[in-house]
């Protein structure tokens, strides 16, 4: 896309610059964070446009600020840090504060400094104030303003380039699909040559992260649907750790594969393969070979799947991931069976530990620990 005519913008929006730079900026706000129906605002709200919102355990909010052409980004320096000031004021908890400014900073003039006097004296003072800046300058506005998600946003505000903007859409959207076909026939060949002697099969499964910078929810589908029939479904034939690893780290790198609305369908199918893959190394290897080493990897995909999901708003798949426990419990029940009461402590350890944020394993007894080959 070309770069952003300002002076077009100036144009169109005569007299009315600053609001109309602000709702420009919002958008651009509500795309980044998935927000598709706004974020509530008082009128003539303090400090950030917003209020803030919490994302990742953190507080963020954004401010907006258009710079008339013969003004500079220096003489802004006091606004801007009267707007922080009065934003962690009225927010105490906010901790990022994404700021879109139309103009972009130069870079000092002093030997051996990169930033200039006034920028650093701004992220000083957000500092002071424990307040992250997050700079949006044209260079990022031209970015997000190129993805195909962006373009009624595009449309409203820099109409000029909307359909010079098209036609390089859809050129990069046949791209993806030819490239996508392609990767397709060669994941096709992978399976092909898979083979269950286990000293083999990982070198040929480490071949699928070749297409990690091209993955859609497509190829995502083919490779996650490959280790649910074809891999973890034998791990009751003495499957090594080591698999069991590589399955993890793929269902960590393949989803989500997206994440925009259009694909959310194909993102639940795919997040429910994932699942199927957990379920299987985890009961083949707790019910048939008692390896409790591989049985983990798969409750460790089921707490990524169940983290994942509550970040993107997909309740469908915590709910599986529940069921799911439910079901692998209800199956290592067995009255004919005394050998499965370090299982059931195994599983119910890992179910315990759901809502804890990072990926690590939950801490074990010493007796569970001991039974890791």
């Amino acid at each position: 896309m070309k770069k952003l005519n300002w002076s077009s913008f100036q144009v169109k929006f005569d007299g009315q610059e600053q609001s109309a730079f602000e709702r420009m900026s919002n958008s651009l706000f509500c795309s980044r964070f998935n927000k598709p129906f706004g974020i509530f605002a008082h009128k003539n709200q303090v400090g950030i446009e917003t209020e803030p919102i919490k994302i990742n355990n953190e507080w963020i909010g954004f401010q907006s600020k258009y710079l008339e052409p013969t003004s500079t980004f220096l003489s802004y320096k006091k606004k801007i840090i009267s707007s922080l000031e009065k934003a962690k004021e009225k927010n105490p908890k906010i901790n990022v504060v994404y700021f879109y400014i139309n103009k972009a900073f130069s870079e000092s003039k002093k030997k051996g400094e990169k930033k200039a006097k006034y920028i650093i004296d701004i992220e000083t003072k957000a500092e002071e104030l424990n307040l992250s800046i997050v700079w949006q300058v044209p260079s990022h506005f031209e970015k997000q303003l190129s993805l195909s998600k962006n373009i009624r946003i595009l449309k409203e505000f820099f109409p000029e380039l909307v359909e010079e903007e098209s036609n390089s859409t859809k050129k990069e959207e046949y791209l993806e699909i030819n490239r996508t076909a392609i990767i397709q026939v060669e994941i096709a060949k992978i399976k092909f040559d898979f083979t269950y002697d286990w000293s083999k099969s990982k070198e040929i499964l480490d071949k699928l992260y070749v297409y990690t910078d091209f993955r859609n929810e497509i190829i995502a589908r083919d490779i996650l649907s490959f280790l649910n029939i074809n891999v973890s479904s034998a791990a009751r034939s003495n499957m090594p750790s080591s698999i069991a690893i590589s399955i993890e780290g793929l269902v960590l790198t393949y989803f989500p594969s997206s994440y925009g609305k259009e694909d959310r369908d194909m993102r639940i199918k795919n997040g429910q393969q994932c699942i199927y893959i957990g379920f299987n190394l985890a009961y083949d290897s707790l019910i048939h070979t008692n390896n409790f080493e591989v049985a983990q990897w798969g409750l460790s995909i089921w707490k990524f799947i169940y983290r994942e999901s509550k970040r993107n708003d997909m309740p469908e798949l915590v709910e599986a991931v529940l069921e799911q426990y439910k079901e692998l419990e209800q199956t290592l029940e067995r009255p004919e069976r005394d050998d499965l009461e370090n299982a059931k402590q195994l599983v119910q350890a890992f179910k315990d530990d759901l809502e804890t944020y990072d990926l690590s394993f939950p801490p074990l007894p010493e007796h569970l620990y001991k039974l890791m080959k």
